[in-house]
């Protein structure tokens, strides 16, 4: 099976195609639940309180939400374990294995908001190492 993969830097404006999926990473921390309330609101939307429940308990660390008011279509939420429970293998292991899943639910495109390189600098030392994670786990999905 062949994807085209294109990798393009977006600007501060989002602009969803048909049929895409956003991706979106929080930091496990006490301004979860704020920072989650921020991004549904920034879609004019409200996140189910069961959803919001469920994925602020501990052990959560992904929330799938189906957009009733559009594009796009799918909202995925990482939920990053902060401390020591983080590993730079972290990002790699998701997309490699949120691929085929997003592949099997007929989503087209898949936008990425990828987290402040700031709160990951300690762990991975370069940007571009932080980056590379993601797109390795791109390829090998």
């Amino acid at each position: 099976m062949h994807y085209d993969l294109k990798i393009i830097p977006a600007n501060d404006e989002l602009r969803f195609r048909t049929d895409s999926a956003l991706v979106k990473f929080f930091v496990d921390s006490p301004n979860l639940e704020k920072g989650m309330d921020d991004f549904f609101s920034f879609f004019k939307s409200k996140l189910p309180r069961i959803q919001k429940a469920l994925f602020l308990e501990k052990k959560s660390t992904e929330l799938r939400y189906y957009n009733p008011a559009g594009e796009p279509a799918l909202i995925l939420l990482g939920k990053i374990p902060a401390g020591k429970e983080f590993s730079t293998d972290y990002f790699r292991n998701y997309f490699a294995q949120l691929v085929p899943s997003l592949v099997k639910s007929k989503v087209k495109h898949v936008h990425i908001i990828v987290p402040g390189f700031k709160e990951f600098k300690e762990q991975f030392g370069h940007e571009a190492y932080f980056i590379r994670t993601m797109i390795e786990g791109l390829l090998l999905g």
